[in-house]
């Protein structure tokens, strides 16, 4: 069953609507080309993403955070903006994705059969 925003105490609907189209809008200016609002994203989310890598890549090495930011960023960049179509917060899509690109990444070094 969904859940009814609009008979939770304390959610206003129309706020969580109104993010989520700034979310939508912000995506749409990128995908136009727009090179400042790329920049500005990844201001925005760059210690969202990097967090959520950190807490999957838990043994810490430098460069492999730093191997699936990029790859995070890349994919974002050429297509996974794309996908996003504004169901959920900008920022929790980010983290599936982010959390996504982690588990390929463990897939390529370690295998398939991820414990």
């Amino acid at each position: 069953m969904p859940l009814d925003i609009s008979t939770q105490p304390g959610i206003d609907a129309r706020e969580v609507v109104g993010r989520h189209e700034q979310d939508l809008a912000v995506v749409r200016t990128i995908l136009s080309g727009d090179p400042h609002a790329w920049i500005a994203f990844v201001e925005r989310y760059a210690g969202l993403i990097l967090a959520m890598i950190r807490r999957y890549l838990r043994h810490g090495d430098q460069d492999d955070i730093r191997t699936v930011f990029a790859d995070v960023l890349a994919s974002l960049r050429k297509t996974r903006l794309r996908t996003y179509e504004g169901r959920a917060s900008l920022s929790t899509w980010l983290t599936l994705v982010a959390r996504s690109e982690v588990m390929d990444h463990l897939r390529r070094k370690f295998g398939r059969n991820l414990s």
